[in-house]
């Protein structure tokens, strides 16, 4: 783990259990207090020490910081100013939103041109449901509280005859599109406030309630800032209470909300609030490790119980996903679905701990399907963000609908099916009025078999995660019988095996039908999520097995394993900073990585799993403000601790198995809500990392894996620690957990091998492979029809060599006539003698294939994440290009691109210039950009010269506009150019 400088905290509140040591067995009366809620708000965990319930409605914390990654939250450790107290927040994620409705105490008057505080750590403390700050000049002191459909502050005025004001901004943080308030009564405001960021129409109201009379309001139209008065302060101390209830549906539900508050002060509203944590902080009792160790396990269950968050107000009403209101009927609903993070472990976990809310979750998913054709990808506050890969509202209802918690049944498939099909998907969104639907690969899946990395960016990680995803939706067509479906999904489920490189044994991206060359495991690139090569290598917990039966055997897959834990190699490529709490190449701040170490005992060595999950739980969590490795990620990297911590871990959710580790207390009790407890006892000693023995329920177990209703039908498993390793545990394949796809099996799609892009000038010699099948001959197109030579007889491979651009269509065919899905290639003929040379120097990791990409006759699209965009940081392009000889030209152009919220704009001007030796150049015309810098919408531009010429050599020289204008975001940061094609005429 990345360390920066660690700050202690003392907070008061453990005081009240001062019998709490870190001997061996702890015994504690408040799991409540054992809460620290800074964990994760130092270093990059992102979340927040504010106020709320668990899955409460509103997040009542502190605004220190106003932007940046690291202010995602709204607060960083690192920061000494308060700007206020907002009352939405997000957790632990890796975008920015929420911060609506900022309430500031002060002394001020509506003249200050800023309401900031500085404070001092000394002066803040956090329990489970309770926040407290004096500022350091003004002498306020501030505490929140929370319950689930409200937010409460306390502020004590301690400044002698000082004006009691607070200021309410309604401008605070996002792009405010509109807002509005209104006073209902001497102490009760409403308002509204709609707003632009990760959710692009953001729509909350509130309703506030005083402990005392307001005096007066001032309004600031710009600022947006209201300035409410309660008087001077008459004694040394006042106290003034605010209760603050949100609505997503209009500012009647947020009053319907507050008049439906059972507490009617802080103090109530506290001891509610510290009640509901002690609740579900009770599901699970623990026993034994260090004082620290439990500090972080109960500070883990509470990250784990923020989100999702709740959503639907008092009467059930909410707005929905297609911005009209609805009503929940039977279930609560609920936003905030971080579920490419969260459906790996967190809700596996809350499926054992909270199947109420987990059903919930459920029918909210599928309502979402209803109100819009999808099922949630990011969802926030009744928006898709489509923030990260894969059909992951699949994962999560799969899981939930194997281990018996479900919706509808009918609608699940029928949400399943449009949903992961994508011809399906578009004919069905196409009914809605949507004709450009978010498809992200899954066509080119669909189609191909996996996802080329000209087709789609992170190429590798959507053919993957789909892969998942397909065998996720057979998991629940075999429930019901549905065979046609389970034939086509469990089929898909395999297409992961078209990535797999058999030279190198990898999964890795293909362009243009072959695997690329340069590949490098450690790169971080566009063919992944936020990782690289050894960081999805091992993404496939569908079929375990059966990828361990293509890198051949365990022996082999168990070697990549360690190479992978033990590198000593750092990652190259783009900086990315979601890849930290890196162990070797394992990247446990990321969650692609979560599963890796389990891997292991699926291989027959289930020791080195016991000792790797150890060292993680030792070395990248603590109980301090930068605890947590990475984004909390809406409570996933926490039950990753709590679930590692127990002992047994959810490698493939859906399968209904979790997979046995090495469990870190004494002794841990869940209790279940059918009124069941399932204890796990594993007494500890030094350095016992390791299984000796099994009994579950008190017979002798041999099995590495635990199902889930072993769990939830109670009783107890009993394992002996020992500081050696047991190689014999787990090591007989009968005993290991199951992963493999054993049906409807697929022939591997087969691969070419040919040098340099898919350009040529002369001749292009090609090679295709075959894997597992016999390749059929392959269909081609040409544009010319001039013949293309087949070399030997030999299936397996074919040798071919052709002279004019062509299209090649390729399949394979097993023994037993299964055929593969087809891969297209194609070969373009460029004219003799054409050459570029680069002047300016393109970064790694956008190349277009290098020099020759730039007059391959292929145009990069309107995707700048493609392979077929040569980029430019910071820097002009400039290249020569050579005709060959001196050719009448009509005109030439430069293509690029320009998308500002990415940092690529279009160039100032192309110049182009004329030479007869390469040498000595005029200019021959200036084209400026027709396009404003400050125009976002995504788009391609031309820069075609006007006047016809002859020449040989012509020089592109395209001005960047160098840094970030002040206006961006991102202000001051080196911009892009992204340039593919130059255009000859």
């Amino acid at each position: 783990m990345n360390k920066i400088k660690l700050f202690f905290i003392g907070l008061v509140f453990f005081a009240i259990t001062p019998n709490l040591s870190a001997q061996k067995s702890l015994h504690f009366e408040s799991k409540v207090s054992l809460v620290n809620p800074f964990v994760g708000t130092d270093f990059h965990g992102h979340t927040y020490p504010g106020a709320v319930a668990p899955f409460g409605m509103v997040q009542l914390s502190p605004d220190s910081r106003l932007d940046g990654w690291d202010g995602c939250s709204g607060y960083h450790y690192s920061d000494s100013v308060v700007y206020g107290f907002s009352h939405t927040h997000l957790s632990g994620t890796g975008c920015s939103d929420y911060g609506d409705f900022l309430f500031m105490p002060t002394y001020k008057d509506k003249s200050a041109e800023s309401f900031s505080e500085t404070f001092s750590h000394n002066n803040e403390k956090a329990w489970a449901g309770y926040y407290s700050v004096k500022f350091n000049s003004s002498d306020i002191f501030v505490e929140l509280t929370a319950t689930p459909r409200a937010g409460y502050h306390r502020y004590h005025y301690n400044k002698n005859d000082g004006e009691r004001n607070l200021m309410i901004d309604l401008k605070h943080r996002d792009v405010l599109l509109d807002c509005s308030f209104k006073k209902i009564d001497d102490k009760t405001i409403v308002g509204m406030r709609r707003s632009k960021a990760w959710n692009e129409n953001q729509v909350i109201f509130f309703a506030a309630s005083f402990s005392e009379q307001i005096k007066n309001i001032d309004y600031d139209s710009i600022t947006k800032k209201l300035l409410v008065s309660f008087g001077q302060n008459l004694g040394w101390s006042s106290k003034i209470e605010a209760i603050v209830s949100l609505s997503s549906v209009s500012e009647d539900g947020a009053l319907r909300n507050l008049r439906a508050e059972t507490c009617k002060t802080f103090e109530e509203a506290k001891k509610l609030s510290e009640n509901l944590w002690e609740k579900e902080l009770n599901k699970i009792d623990i026993e034994g490790g260090t004082l620290s160790q439990q500090r972080t396990f109960y500070t883990a269950m509470y990250h784990s119980m923020i989100t999702p968050n709740l959503y639907s107000d008092v009467d059930g009403q909410y707005l929905g996903m297609d911005r009209e209101i609805h009503k929940a009927v039977d279930y609560d609903r609920y936003t905030v679905f971080s579920l490419w993070d969260t459906y790996r472990t967190l809700h596996p976990l809350l499926t054992i701990i909270d199947q109420k809310r987990s059903k919930d979750f459920v029918n909210t998913a599928l309502d979402m399907f209803n109100q819009s054709g999808i099922l949630p990808v990011w969802e926030l506050a009744s928006y898709e963000t489509y923030c990260m890969i894969g059909l992951h509202g699949i994962s999560m209802i799969t899981d939930s609908y194997m281990k018996g918690i479900r919706g509808d049944k009918k609608l699940t498939m029928k949400a399943f099916v449009q949903n992961a099909n994508s011809t399906n998907r578009i004919k069905q969104l196409e009914k809605r009025g949507v004709y450009n639907p978010q498809l992200f690969g899954l066509d080119a899946f669909d189609k191909y078999g996996y996802i080329s990395s000209e087709k789609e960016h992170e190429s590798v990680s959507k053919t993957l995660e789909y892969s998942y995803n397909m065998w996720c939706v057979a998991q629940v067509a075999k429930e019901q019988n549905q065979e046609t479906i389970y034939e086509e999904f469990i089929q898909k489920a395999q297409y992961y095996k078209n990535l797999y490189n058999p030279k190198n044994k990898f999964i890795q991206p293909r362009v243009n039908g072959k695997f690329v060359e340069d590949f490098d495991p450690k790169q971080i690139d566009q063919n992944y999520t936020e990782g690289n090569g050894w960081q999805y290598g091992f993404y496939v917990p569908q079929d375990i097995k059966g990828h361990i039966n293509l890198m051949g055997g365990d022996k082999i897959f168990v070697e990549y394993l360690d190479n992978c834990f033990n590198s000593t190699e750092k990652t190259t490529g783009r900086n990315q900073a979601d890849v930290t709490g890196l162990i070797g190449q394992y990247a446990h701040g990321n969650e692609p990585s979560h599963h890796m170490a389990y891997l292991y005992t699926y291989a027959g060595q289930a020791w080195k799993t016991q000792e790797l999950v150890r060292k993680i739980l030792n070395t990248l969590y603590t109980d301090k403000p930068d605890g947590i490795c990475g984004n909390d990620d809406c409570g996933q990297m926490s039950a990753w601790y709590i679930m590692s911590s127990l002992g047994f871990y959810p490698v493939c959710p859906g399968s209904n198995q979790y997979v046995i580790g090495s469990p870190l207390f004494d002794k841990a009790t869940i209790h279940l809500e059918n009124g069941k407890t399932f204890t796990i006892n594993s007494k500890q000693g030094k350095n016992t990392a390791y299984i000796k023995s099994i009994k579950l329920n008190g017979k002798k177990y041999k099995n590495t894996f635990l199902d889930y209703f072993d769990i939830m039908n109670g009783g107890s498993i009993d394992i002996e620690m020992d500081s050696k390793p047991n190689s014999k545990f787990g090591k007989k394949e009968s005993t290991r957990p199951q992963s493999e796809i054993k049906d409807n099996l697929i022939t591997i799609a087969p691969h070419f091998e040919y040098e340099g892009t898919r350009t040529f000038t002369n001749e292009k010699q090609i090679y295709l492979n075959s894997i597992n099948g016999n390749i059929l001959m392959p269909t081609l197109d040409y544009e010319d029809r001039n013949l293309v030579h087949f070399g030997d007889r030999n299936y397996t491979r074919r040798d071919i060599k052709t002279n004019e651009t062509v299209t090649i269509t390729a399949i394979s065919t097993s023994k037993d006539g299964v055929e593969s899905k087809p891969v297209v290639v194609k070969f373009n003929k460029i004219p003799a003698g054409r050459k570029v040379k680069l002047l300016s120097e393109y970064d790694s990791q956008y190349t277009a294939g290098g020099e020759e990409g730039l007059i391959d006759q292929i145009t990069g699209g309107k995707e700048w994440k493609l392979g077929a965009w040569q980029g430019y940081s910071g820097v002009d392009f400039v290249a020569i290009l050579d005709l060959g000889k001196k050719q009448e030209v009509n005109r030439i152009g430069g293509n690029f691109i320009q998308e500002t919220k990415s940092w690529i704009f279009l160039p100032t001007k192309v110049n182009y210039y004329v030479s007869e030796d390469g040498i000595n150049f005029t200019l021959l015309e200036t084209i400026n950009t027709p396009i404003h810098e400050r125009d976002e919408t995504p788009q391609t531009h031309t820069f075609f010269t006007k006047i016809p010429f002859s020449a040989r050599y012509i020089k592109v020289e395209a001005i960047n506009i160098g840094k970030n204008p002040d206006w961006h975001l991102s202000a001051g940061e080196k911009s892009w150019l992204f340039i593919d094609e130059i255009i000859i005429e």
